[in-house]
């Protein structure tokens, strides 16, 4: 029988993302801080080579699960680090000298990995961009959409407060549209 864990990076902490098989020694080591496991997330390891680690949680943790053989394969994508992989056997696998197909493995997911990512930040943009053609109005007051489109503003770059200042040419006045982030607990629709 075999299992495998993907175990991402998020906000400094490791935690499993995906799993198959018996998960129940594992799970409960999760979230745990990245710090304690950059041994695996530098470069694969295998049962054999992760001896020599002093003083890690989850190759204890390894070490106390049915598993014959194991090995993990770091997600690395141009130095970024998303995580890694464990791939366990509950019975003896000769892994050869597999290090470098497992890193090479680990890149090409990683390399997908950030693909996916990019492309769902840019259907997030076209999404905002989707409001400006939905929202915008004639029937509409203008300082609604002034409001609106200050309010997306600070919400879309996290400030504390934004600001839509307007030229009027005619008055010859600059005038503003303030809002601050207690207003912003949820996104504006």
């Amino acid at each position: 029988m075999i299992w495998w864990r993907v175990i991402l990076i998020e906000n400094g902490k490791l935690t499993v993302k995906a799993w198959s098989g018996i998960f129940t020694l594992l799970k409960d080591l999760f979230p745990l801080p990245e710090d304690e496991c950059r041994e695996f997330l530098d470069h694969s390891m295998t049962y054999e080579t992760a001896e020599s680690l002093v003083r890690n949680p989850l190759l204890e943790k390894l070490k106390q699960t049915d598993a014959e053989t194991w090995f993990t394969v770091p997600l690395i994508d141009e130095n970024q680090h998303f995580g890694f992989c464990i791939v366990s056997y509950l019975y003896q696998v000769p892994l050869l000298d597999m290090n470098e197909s497992f890193d090479e493995f680990g890149k090409d997911v990683a390399s997908v990995m950030r693909m996916v990512r990019r492309k769902e930040a840019q259907l997030k943009k076209i999404k905002e961009f989707e409001w400006f053609g939905n929202s915008l109005s004639l029937d509409v007051p203008l300082e609604q959409h002034y409001s609106e489109l200050t309010t997306r503003a600070g919400v879309g770059t996290k400030a504390d407060f934004a600001c839509i200042y307007l030229y009027n040419e005619k008055k010859t006045v600059l005038s503003s549209n303030l809002h601050r982030m207690e207003k912003w607990s949820k996104q504006p629709k």
